[in-house]
């Protein structure tokens, strides 16, 4: 996999006019709570390693309403070969058609689970070195169970990535929202970001706790929320009674 500057200046126009025209449907859509944007590292003297837990396949895109920064997301390799869709994991070929382009088409990096991705590691890291960002789930795959745990197995790739990087780790803790009272579908907390130069278990270790600590806090707003949406549908209830 070729670095070719030309190339990717070109994904990168075409993520930030994907961004402009997509983010007022999905902040209309989504109606996300951004928390702590300003933890965010300023200026483009680092790469930046953004590092999100994850809980589904249109996460990017959740971080994308809240990111201005241009971000090279690692996806899995079943999307660039049109095999998956990340609308509901939809196996619809025209879905899965249209992932395949806007992963390509966008600059995303391509993770295969039964190879070393040599290829897709040396990209990330020119992409640090030359003070880019990527995108990264730590958890390498979605959480199907985040009512049983929080975060799942963190896997190898970021603290891989990290240490042969003078880049910023930002963590970020996402919560969506299943009560449809709430009008809000997702929490994005940045937590503290941190650079890439401690240990495999170290950068593991702070990751972990910071994004757990956010998620604690999300479930928190949330637990408000819902304390709100209960009050609210009781004095309707009442209202109606009387």
């Amino acid at each position: 996999m070729e670095y070719l500057e030309k190339e990717v200046n070109r994904t990168e126009s075409v993520y930030q006019a994907t961004r402009v025209v997509v983010t007022p449907f999905l902040k209309s859509n989504f109606k996300p709570i951004i928390l702590n944007k300003d933890l965010v590292p300023k200026g483009k003297n680092r790469g930046i390693i953004y590092a999100p837990n994850h809980r589904s396949t249109i996460d990017p895109f959740a971080v994308t309403t809240a990111v201005e920064d241009t971000i090279h997301w690692a996806a899995l390799k079943r999307f660039f070969d049109a095999e998956d869709s990340i609308f509901n994991n939809s196996k619809n070929p025209l879905l899965c058609q249209l992932t395949k382009y806007m992963f390509t088409t966008m600059g995303f990096i391509p993770i295969d689970r039964d190879s070393v991705n040599l290829d897709s590691l040396r990209l990330m890291s020119r992409f640090l070195k030359d003070c880019r960002s990527i995108g990264i789930f730590p958890e390498g795959t979605t959480n199907k169970h985040p009512d049983q745990y929080d975060l799942g197995e963190v896997k190898p790739g970021l603290s891989i990535i990290a240490r042969k990087s003078d880049a910023w780790i930002q963590p970020i803790s996402l919560v969506w929202i299943k009560d449809k009272r709430i009008a809000n579908r997702v929490i994005i907390n940045f937590r503290e970001p941190f650079l890439s130069n401690g240990n495999k278990n170290k950068i593991t270790e702070l990751w972990t706790d910071e994004v757990q600590e956010g998620i604690r806090q999300n479930k928190e707003v949330i637990a408000t929320l819902t304390q709100i949406a209960d009050e609210s549908s009781a004095k309707r209830l009442s209202l109606k009674i009387k």
